[in-house]
């Protein structure tokens, strides 16, 4: 690609004040850095040069999304240039955006993966177009749309309405309507603040509900009105509410009960986190809420308590009639925080109630987030309990893609001999468990995978198999362990693309150990060494 001859700037050279430079019809000063959007020195780029990556597909493309749920999608970053690049930053269009990128340079015709999360906010029905910029070493910065469809599983009619101008026990109440898209009953498990008087207990396709403007004002005369569902996919609404104003409202709206201490918080919830038993049981003979949620997560004391593995403070709260599956903003139950900790808090938490198979908004498990973040005996405690070894969640993971992506051997181990399905591959990458372990397990992993018969011929949505994820990954143990079981280090990837060239494109870790392990057995590289910055 002739930059030069596509772009008139490329040959003139940037000066300033004091250079000695008399004839400037050739070079490029600060004024003109200014006007036209010339960068200087060691970071200087051609302006309106065509872009030097290709994005494949070219739009991120979500699809369908759940309200207020995070979602990942792959996306190729192809260098289409004759010169090494390098990404330096990515900078999202907003919050609800994070990009991963490639940090080492892409060679000329290589290409790296680009993974896009966006996670969109609680309003359901709508279409989403983000941007990402991607800025790049010496070149223009390049953008990839995001785009994705939150789709209305439960639908809310209106969701906007107007207080009437005087809100008194003898006000008609305004009805809502929350109906299910798909024709699946739900229930309404609970309205913040408690506006709607006799909440319906049944499950129903389609819930009716009178807005009580009487309650409504007592409690505060809040803009918004939360309804919660049981529904994985439709959680929780809002209601907005437009306040009228007149000469007969209070001045100051009624307090809740227990007013909010801090960000978010309750006095109980702060001192669950401070483990302070004592202002613990004077909250709880004061009369509080146990079940209180705080605001950001939505998580109550037992969440805290649980997620510290502080037993002592959760036979307290039980002790209290705290509700053990009560369900955060995510639909987690304290379950999910305490597979983290100790077994002895897992025992407790099951003993008293807590629910193994619990599903949360993405229909994960305890025993999915025990398997890659929990202990071993934490693992083999759930299974004895009944938890399901073949759950798997809305991004397509198991048990045990969990434990062989981020998990213990053991984990692994207990996991196969309870019967972990090793031919599951999730939804965004197309990983099996050999893949996922290949790509970010543990050695011992890979082996105990191997040895139950995992499909060595797998390979992902990417067409690589577990030998071309462990060269990427910079694994010499990982790749003699694969070579020894009969891993093909000639089998092509989709961009053609064999084992070796991936250990080739490296530029970080001991590249000589890996190739030390593949040029006996391999293909010439096709893929020239990145250069070193």
């Amino acid at each position: 690609m002739n930059r030069a001859k596509d772009n008139p700037l490329a040959s003139r050279r940037v000066v300033t004040p004091g250079d000695g430079v008399s004839n400037t019809s050739d070079v490029i000063t600060n004024q003109t850095i200014k006007e036209e959007g010339v960068p200087t020195a060691a970071n200087a780029m051609i302006p309106n040069e065509p872009p030097v990556i290709e994005f494949d597909p070219p739009i991120a493309d979500m699809g369908e999304m759940i309200a207020d749920v995070a979602k990942t999608v792959v996306v190729k970053m192809r260098n289409i240039t004759d010169q090494p690049i390098r990404i330096t930053k990515a900078i999202p269009g907003c919050g609800c955006t994070t990009p991963t990128w490639p940090k080492d340079p892409i060679p000329p015709g290589g290409s790296g993966d680009c993974e896009i999360t966006l996670r969109p906010g609680g309003k359901q029905g709508l279409k989403l177009s983000k941007k990402v910029t991607f800025q790049i070493e010496n070149h223009a910065p390049v953008t990839l749309t995001v785009e994705g469809t939150v789709v209305a599983y439960v639908t809310m009619t209106p969701d906007l309405i107007d207080s009437p101008a005087d809100t008194n026990a003898a006000t008609p109440a305004t009805e809502i309507t929350v109906e299910s898209t798909e024709g699946v009953a739900f229930k309404i498990t609970e309205v913040i603040p408690p506006v709607v008087k006799n909440v319906p207990v049944e499950a129903s396709t389609k819930h009716v509900l009178p807005i009580d403007w009487a309650t409504w004002t007592e409690s505060g005369s809040s803009p918004k009105i939360m309804i919660k569902t049981d529904n994985p996919k439709a959680p929780s609404m809002t209601l907005l509410v437009k306040r009228s104003f007149n000469g007969n409202s209070p001045n100051e709206p009624t307090l809740p009960k227990t007013a909010p201490v801090g960000p978010g918080s309750t006095a109980l919830i702060n001192a669950v986190r401070a483990s302070d038993l004592a202002k613990i049981s004077a909250e709880i003979a004061a009369g509080v809420d146990v079940n209180e949620r705080d605001r950001a997560g939505q998580r109550t004391a037992m969440h805290w308590a649980a997620k510290a593995g502080n037993k002592a403070v959760l036979e307290a709260l039980v002790a209290a009639k705290a509700d053990v599956n009560i369900k955060d903003r995510q639909g987690r139950t304290p379950l999910w925080g305490a597979v983290e900790t100790e077994l002895d808090v897992v025992k407790y938490l099951v003993d008293n109630g807590a629910d193994v198979n619990a599903r949360d908004q993405i229909r994960s498990s305890p025993l999915l987030w025990a398997a890659g973040f929990g202990k071993p005996e934490t693992v083999g405690f759930l299974l004895t309990k009944g938890a399901d070894v073949k759950a798997i969640d809305d991004n397509g993971w198991t048990p045990l893609i969990w434990a062989a992506g981020l998990g213990q051997p053991q984990t692994v181990l207990l996991l196969i001999k309870a019967g972990g399905d090793l031919t599951v591959a999730d939804v965004q990458m197309g990983d099996t468990p050999l893949l996922r372990g290949a790509r970010t397990g543990k050695p011992e992993s890979l082996t105990m995978l191997i040895e139950a018969g995992a499909d060595m011929k797998a390979k992902n949505k990417l067409g690589q198999t577990a030998l071309h994820l462990s060269a990427a990954s910079g694994s010499p143990e990982k790749l003699t362990i694969l070579l020894a079981a009969g891993a093909d280090p000639n089998a092509l990837d989709d961009k053609g693309w064999a084992p070796i060239d991936h250990a080739m494109n490296r530029t970080t870790g001991d590249k000589a150990k890996l190739l030390e392990v593949l040029k006996p057995v391999s293909p010439a590289p096709k893929v020239i060494a990145p250069v070193a910055k």
